[in-house]
């Protein structure tokens, strides 16, 4: 059994030897980086955190702060681990080779791509463009609605100013016309002694008169300012020839017929003549 047991550690041993006499000097893992295309090239953590955040990955080899020494240590801890070396190093060749398929297929999809990037960035730019085109048409057309507005606001001024001088016109030309009647109204009924009636109609053509005091000036306004100052006038004198023929009755009935009659028909003449004087008289007295 002692013999059997060293022969095993003897068979141990001539192996360890033979992998140590292939691979060379024991070496510590920096001649490992002699030939690495990175050496120097540091990222920043903002680059290095970007790239984590879009490829996660739990590698240790692909660790911002990746130690080759340690890795190796690691995984070769003691002399017998180093049986492990070339079926190591063959993961770690495949692994290469993998990345370089990788790189090279994104590489060759980066070209192909590229024209495609082209086209559509000058798309892109001749969208801006039209976009910008028609930014400026739209605006060209508001500034032309604006001021479309403000000319259709403008006539609608006008148009306001013109509806309200028109009504106003319309209004006075009303007015004139019944003033108009009335003063006709009221010569008919000056004709006629009825003077209850005549008080009221006088009433409502001095209230109409007041809406003509502005148009002062016109001819039809002052003609029937004069016609009615000429029926009061003459309605004035008619009363008091009414009321002094009512005076004068008793005594005599031919005189006062007589000066009734002349006082009448010289007096009434603005009215359209004098009517019976007993019925004029009446018709003050109840008034």
């Amino acid at each position: 059994q002692t013999w059997a047991m060293a022969s095993t550690s003897e068979a141990d041993t001539a192996a360890a030897a033979s992998a140590e006499e292939s691979l060379g000097p024991r070496s510590t893992g920096l001649d490992l980086l002699d030939d690495d295309p990175f050496q120097g090239v540091v990222f920043s953590p903002t680059l290095e955190a970007a790239i984590a955040d879009v490829i996660p990955s739990e590698d240790e080899l692909d660790r911002p702060d990746f130690n080759p020494v340690a890795y190796i240590n690691k995984q070769f801890p003691t002399e017998e681990s180093l049986l492990a070396v070339e079926p190591f190093m063959e993961d770690l060749r495949a692994k290469v080779r993998d990345l370089d398929t990788e790189l090279m297929d994104t590489v060759r999809l980066q070209t192909t791509g590229a024209s495609a990037a082209r086209a559509e960035l000058e798309g892109g730019k001749k969208a801006i463009q039209e976009l910008f085109l028609r930014v400026h048409e739209i605006r060209r057309k508001a500034e032309q609605s604006e001021e479309m507005v403000h000319e259709i606001c403008r006539d609608i001024k006008s148009l306001d100013y013109a509806k309200r001088n028109l009504t106003h016109t319309i209004t006075a030309l009303k007015r004139l016309q019944m003033l108009s009647s009335a003063v006709e109204q009221l010569r008919a009924m000056c004709a006629r002694r009825l003077y209850r009636e005549a008080a009221h109609l006088l009433l409502a053509v001095a209230q109409l008169s007041v809406h003509f005091e502005p148009f002062r000036g016109v001819p039809k306004v002052d003609a029937l300012h004069v016609a009615i100052d000429e029926i009061r006038a003459d309605l004035r004198k008619q009363i008091f020839a009414d009321v002094n023929k009512m005076g004068a009755g008793g005594s005599g009935a031919g005189e006062a017929g007589e000066a009734g009659s002349g006082e009448g028909d010289g007096d009434g003449g603005g009215c359209g003549g004098g009517a019976g004087g007993g019925d004029g008289g009446k018709k003050k007295t109840s008034s």
